[in-house]
């Protein structure tokens, strides 16, 4: 039996769990930092060894102080042995860093792992800190250095840009922080230098006068100091001078002690004499003079670091007090020896440049406080002083040897030395030969027109599926510059989610080296800036292009190896005929081959290449991509490509590999005028001039036969809807002319959607999207001839099956949601299959490109569980059979869902919905209801994987991940529902009654279907609320204001909702100089998903003028920013705002461009 664990008291919880943040907190600013300190390491390795032998000869000088803290209280000699350690581990630090390698064994590596958000973040700082490059700056000075030996206005090839040119780290640093790098070391060592000549020369000149001024002192001067000799168990004779000119005894020396007097000393009594030879002897006992010596050393080498030249004084210092304490031992009487050193320094405490002074390291009122002060460790350092000064000395000598590197596996930019071996004869001319043959065959296919045909296949969980249709694809490129046309007629795409495992549509992408536009027979894509770019993916032009850059990073450095790669060249056999083979890998530190690439090429066909491989052999399994030649083609000029090749990519879920044929290649001088030509997006006629639109009193649509464009058709029935007014029917006249009044107000919203039998259903719309609508006041509507579709629908027998709904929408461009559209209105358009299993509808245009289906029947699955099925995805067909009637469709029996939902308690739950799916918006997704016994049923739901949810009025919903068919009933228990109270008022505080008020998302899914509408008061009550946040939708489909996306949960108490916009930006855009308001720009708003990542919506663009304006949004939770245009300036891009119904008043200031 398990015993209930008690819980924590409430005041303990919280503070436990304060405590438990905060160390989190810390935790994870501390990772943030080491993130930062190695990848400042990799681009600064110098600076980074810098900054972290200061931070550890501070750390180092603390933990001294720390430990002369503990010691106060004993010997002057622990405390002196305690700076000794510090000096020592301080001098250990730049042998660690500039000595690797004598001390690379004992060098300790703390491997940090990076996080993209970590290296991130570091890349912004240091872009704003200006300590590297921006990708934008870096790409621009590559390209410069590129092409800095090329005539002005040469267009650059891609093998000429800068990711074929060797890039090291010092290319990424800016000049005065790359200087910094390279004359650190030097500036640092320079310095010590001289600091270090100015004091050795001081010493040396300082033992030079003192030997000049020196004289041998009497015999009793010798007699006592060989007595305070023997006292301190000295082996070595001492030596007495007697100096002019000196003001405090000194022991000098190095083989034998040397004591140094002033000439003052000749009237000293004999205890004095004997109190200052057992000082200065017990200096040279403790070898003061060697480590003064390495305090000095110590003090220059750390020159910009004030605290080792303290911490060398405070050994000094403790230095005299140990020698003093000595003196003590052998002659106790205190109060005699503190009235020596005070007519000693009476006569000066200048500290002299070579030798031990009696006095002048330590305050003297320190000194004779600490020689009157009863101490029983004088003299002796304690086992505690053993002890610290033994800590000390590891933890120093752990600080030298530890350092933080970036984690093996993750590591990017570390250089390791390799052993160089360099490129023999043989291997040069082979290189060289690759290099040429590949520099002629590109330079030969610059402007080329070419077209292919695709076809994949696609290997996945023990299924292969083929695609129905080959992709057609027809290019006209400029490889040089990335200009280029791409038609695909049609375009075969892997389709990864959906039932069908490829997309088939028709579609146009064009690069004209500023903007990219892709669009296809649904709609238009945005325009979006994009680097040039040609279609090396294709011919294996990409795979040649490496091939290249990887031959010239050889030859360029005459080796096999460059920093962390390296490479071999060596005859291999291809197809029974001799080839050579180039590989490249890149290893690890410790050795580990984490990328590999293998290049075949044949040296019969002008070193074609014929085999590419790009691995992984890190990873485990590894799943290679490979390039293969199966076919070689001609130019007319004799230039060798790829006639024919195959692609394979795999990984862990799939293998999917692509047989390519080239069916025409042509090479031309140029691409053709024109073919690069950006086409106009529909609508932007319809777009008023600095948003004022001209009034007129009508809009008169004249319709026209699309295949005869002088016959007008006349008693066309038009629906037309003005802004949110009601559908108005009119009718054309004789000539086809349509009369619309145009009413006084701004029209927002006006759309026209004609019938007649014989064509196709046409809808023409306005729509207001960012600046006011220009409504024209004639338009030229083209109606297309119809005639009838159909097809037979059969079970897996072949029989046919009656009464079966088919449903077709084709609109001619699916989605489009522009300023303007003109597109077939052919949507839900539904038959019923007869008795034979036949159906057919009529009107249906010629072109039916983006037709969608959906076929289900009593007793089957659904042709498609949610929405409509692209007809040629779907089938694999064209659409030809849908016009001869050929096509046959057969429905399949599906599975069935059964089970019982009952509360907590084991009662049923009845009249509980069920849904399949993750979204019940614009699809049709199977779902039921719980009868009186709790007892459902789902039939005819295709087999595998999917999500149910079960929605009660009054009990928490749930979402289960099941697979069918299942081998039981399925039993779902449903606990009693949360509560959630609401109150919607206005920005005024007045209730917003009849409102609506629904659900939208739960836990990434959007199958809950509850709605309600807001009584008198603005108030409702959801009583089946899960535990989780769900996101409301406020005003949906009313008209007025709304609000989308706001999260609730439930609570005890009722809560306000107020409809307010989730952001409202109020902004001045001013004159960044002047600070004068911007007469006319255009604000286009984006969606931002990171900093990098911005979807900017062209088609609410809105100009505005005097220098203001305001935007609104109504959907919660989401970042925004803003994109100015301006004539004259330069583009603004502002940072991102938080919808989280913020009023935001901002001003902008925009910089005139440089021209």
């Amino acid at each position: 039996m398990r015993t209930a664990r008690p819980e924590k008291p409430e005041a303990f919880a919280g503070r436990g769990g304060h405590a438990d943040e905060a160390h989190q907190g810390g935790t994870h600013r501390m990772n943030a930092l080491l993130s930062k300190f190695v990848l400042f390491q990799v681009y600064y390795p110098v600076i980074a060894t810098f900054l972290l032998c200061a931070v550890k000869s501070l750390a180092i000088v603390a933990l001294g102080g720390l430990g002369a803290v503990m010691l106060r209280k004993r010997s002057a000699a622990a405390r002196c042995w305690v700076w000794r350690a510090v000096l020592a581990g301080c001098l250990a630090l730049p042998l660690f860093d500039f000595g690797a390698a004598l001390t690379g064994r004992l060098r300790v590596a703390w491997r940090h792992s990076l996080s993209e958000e970590s290296s991130q973040d570091f890349a912004r700082q240091a872009n704003a800190l200006h300590l590297v490059y921006s990708q934008e700056e870096m790409k621009a000075r590559r390209e410069a250095k590129a092409s800095e030996d090329l005539p002005a206005g040469t267009v650059v090839p891609p093998w000429h840009h800068s990711s074929f040119h060797n890039v090291s780290m010092e290319d990424f640093r800016p000049t005065p922080w790359r200087q910094l790098e390279d004359r650190l070391v030097f500036g640092w060592w320079a310095v010590a230098g001289c600091f270090g000549l100015i004091a050795f020369t001081r010493m040396g000149v300082g033992f030079w006068t003192l030997r000049k001024n020196a004289r041998v002192a009497g015999a009793a001067f010798q007699q006592k100091a060989e007595t305070a000799a023997t006292l301190l168990k000295l082996r070595r004779r001492p030596r007495v001078w007697i100096v002019r000119g000196l003001h405090s005894p000194l022991m000098a020396g190095w083989v034998y002690p040397g004591v140094y007097l002033p000439e003052t000393a000749q009237g000293w009594t004999a205890q004095r004499c004997e109190e200052i030879f057992l000082h200065e002897l017990a200096h040279w006992r403790r070898g003061d003079q060697f480590w003064q010596l390495i305090g000095r050393l110590g003090a220059c080498v750390f020159w910009w670091q004030p605290l080792v030249a303290w911490s060398a004084r405070q050994m000094n210092a403790e230095a005299e007090g140990a020698a003093d304490d000595a003196v003590l031992l052998h002659r106790p009487e205190g109060e005699n020896y503190a009235a020596t050193l005070v007519e000693i320094a009476a006569g000066g405490q200048a500290v002299p440049a070579v030798g031990v002074p009696m006095v002048g390291y330590r305050s003297l009122e320190k000194r004779i406080r600490s020689l009157l002060h009863a101490n029983p460790w004088r003299g002796r350092i304690g086992r505690l002083g053993v002890g610290v000064v033994v800590a000390l000395g590891l933890v120093s000598l752990a600080t030298a040897s530890f350092y933080v590197v970036q984690a093996a596996n993750d590591r990017v930019a570390a250089v390791k030395p390799h052993k160089i071996v360099k490129l023999s004869d043989w291997e040069r001319k082979q290189l060289e030969r690759v290099r040429d043959n590949t520099l002629r065959r590109l330079g030969a296919l610059r402007f080329l027109h070419f077209k292919l045909e695709e076809s994949t296949r696609r290997e996945e969980a023990g299924q292969i599926r083929i695609s129905p249709q080959p992709t057609k694809m027809e290019a006209w490129v400029d490889q040089w510059t990335g200009i280029h046309r791409v038609e695909y007629r049609p375009r075969v795409l892997v389709w990864i989610d959906g039932a069908s495992p490829f997309a088939i549509n028709d579609s146009t992408a064009i690069n004209d080296g500023k903007s990219y536009l892709s669009y296809d027979d649904y709609d238009f894509d945005a325009f979006r800036p994009r680097s040039p770019e040609g279609l090396q993916f294709y011919l294996g032009l990409q795979e040649s292009t490496d091939l290249l850059q990887i031959a010239r990073v050889m030859l360029g450095t005459g080796s096999l190896f460059t920093h962390e790669s390296n490479h071999s060249i060596e005859p291999v056999i291809w197809r029974g005929r001799p080839a050579l083979q180039i590989r490249q890998k890149l290893n690890r530190e410790d050795g580990e081959v984490y990328q590999q690439q293998t290049f075949i090429v044949d040296p019969a066909e002008d070193d074609m290449l014929v085999f590419y491989e790009f691995a992984r052999p890190s990873r485990t399994p590894n799943y290679p991509s490979r390039w293969e030649a199966g076919e070689i083609g001609r130019t007319s000029s004799g230039a060798r490509y790829a006639l024919a090749y195959q692609r394979t990519h795999a990984n862990e879920k799939a293998k999917t590999t692509s047989d390519i044929k080239v069916t025409q290649l042509d090479v031309l001088n140029a691409l053709p005028a024109g073919i690069t030509e950006m086409p106009k997006r529909p609508g932007s006629e319809y777009i008023a001039k600095e948003g004022k639109p001209i009034r007129h009193p009508r809009l008169v649509i004249s319709y026209t036969d699309a295949t005869k464009p002088l016959r007008p058709v006349a008693s066309v029935v038009a629906t037309v809807t003005i802004n949110r007014n009601a559908p108005v029917e009119l009718r054309a006249d004789a000539k086809g002319q349509l009369a619309i009044p145009l009413p006084d107000e701004e029209i927002t919203y006006l759309g026209v959607t004609a019938a007649i039998p014989g064509f196709a259903r046409q809808s023409v719309r306005w729509q207001k999207q960012g600046d006011a609508l220009q409504i024209p006041e004639a338009y030229l509507a083209k109606l297309w001839p119809g005639s009838p579709i159909g097809g037979k629908v059969i079970d897996e027998e072949g029989r046919p099956v009656s009464n079966a709904e088919v449903r077709v929408w084709r609109t001619g461009r699916n989605g489009a949601s522009g300023v303007f559209e003109d597109r077939f209105a052919l949507w839900e358009i539904k038959a019923v299959t007869d008795a034979k299993g036949f159906w057919q509808l009529d009107d249906f245009p010629a072109d039916l490109s983006g037709l969608g289906f959906r076929i289900h029947a009593s007793g089957f699955q659904a042709s498609t569980a949610y929405g409509y099925e692209d007809f040629r995805r779907g089938t694999g067909l064209e659409y030809s059979v849908l016009k001869d009637r050929s096509w046959a469709y057969t429905l399949k029996r599906g599975e069935s869902l059964n089970g019982t939902l009952s509360d907590v308690n084991g009662l049923p739950v009845r009249n509980a919905r069920l849904v399949v799916g993750r979204d019940i918006h614009g699809s049709n997704p199977p779902e039921g209801k719980s009868d009186a016994d709790g007892g459902f049923s789902l039939k005819n739901l295709p087999p595998g994987p999917f999500t149910l949810t079960v929605e009660s009025l009054t009990h928490q919903p749930q979402t289960l991940e099941l697979s069918l068919p299942l081998t039981e009933p399925l039993k779902v228990r449903l606990h009693t529902g949360g509560v959630i109270r609401g109150r919607v008022v206005d920005e005024s505080g007045a209730p917003c009654a009849g409102m609506n008020v629904g659900v939208d998302t739960w836990k990434k899914v959007r199958t809950l279907a509850f709605s309600t509408q807001t009584d008198a008061d603005g108030r409702f009550t959801w009583k089946g609320a899960p535990e989780e946040p769900v996101t409301f939708v406020f005003g949906a489909c009313q008209g007025g204001k709304f609000l989308s996306g706001l999260p609730l949960s439930p609570k005890a108490e009722e809560q306000l909702i107020e409809i307010k916009p989730g952001l409202r930006m109020r902004a001045k855009v001013l004159d960044a100089d002047t600070k004068k308001p911007v007469a006319s720009f255009k604000v286009s708003p984006g969606r931002a998903y990171d900093d990098s990542d911005v979807w900017w919506d062209e088609k609410t663009s809105q100009t505005h003028s005097l220098g203001q304006f305001t935007w609104e949004t109504h959907w919660f939770g989401q970042a925004h920013k803003f994109r100015i245009q301006a004539e004259g300036y330069e583009a603004f891009e502002s940072p991102a705002y938080a919808a989280s119904q913020s009023d935001v008043s901002e001003t902008f200031l925009l910089k005139r461009a440089v021209r």
